[in-house]
């Protein structure tokens, strides 16, 4: 952040510190009442601070097709792939990250057999929950 001229601040850094424990999207609503009981950080600076993060690739907004924005750190490592996809509850809302090697190699060689370069791609499978069913 300090490359890019921006100072880190109370709720920067709070956000930044539950990107680095959350291993899936959150909302902004989850993100606020995650940093509540340790750390309170005002609506508007979580929204701030996401915007900025964002626009600095540091986490990544997730459109699963709900109509609600959620947000996962970026995974900028060098040669390791944390690259993951989702399972959508679409009674309660749950999402759920999921890696699967054999998809990726699905999605890698379908590409090539159509010519196409991939420079990202999401999947969602959408369904229900076992708390749900």
């Amino acid at each position: 952040m300090r490359r890019a001229g921006h100072n880190r601040g109370a709720a920067r850094d709070a956000l930044i510190d539950l990107f680095a424990i959350e291993g899936c999207a959150l909302t902004p609503q989850e993100i606020e009442g995650r940093l509540s009981s340790d750390r309170p950080v005002a609506r508007a600076s979580v929204y701030r601070a996401l915007e900025l993060l964002h626009s600095l690739r540091l986490i990544t907004r997730i459109d699963v097709g709900d109509g609600v924005a959620r947000y996962e750190r970026a995974h900028l490592d060098e040669g390791h792939d944390h690259h993951h996809h989702h399972l959508l509850c679409g009674a309660c809302g749950e999402l759920v990250g999921f890696e699967d090697e054999h998809l990726e190699a699905v999605i890698h060689e379908l590409s090539g057999r159509h010519g196409f370069r991939i420079s990202e791609h999401e999947v969602t499978l959408r369904g229900t929950c076992p708390s749900c069913r």
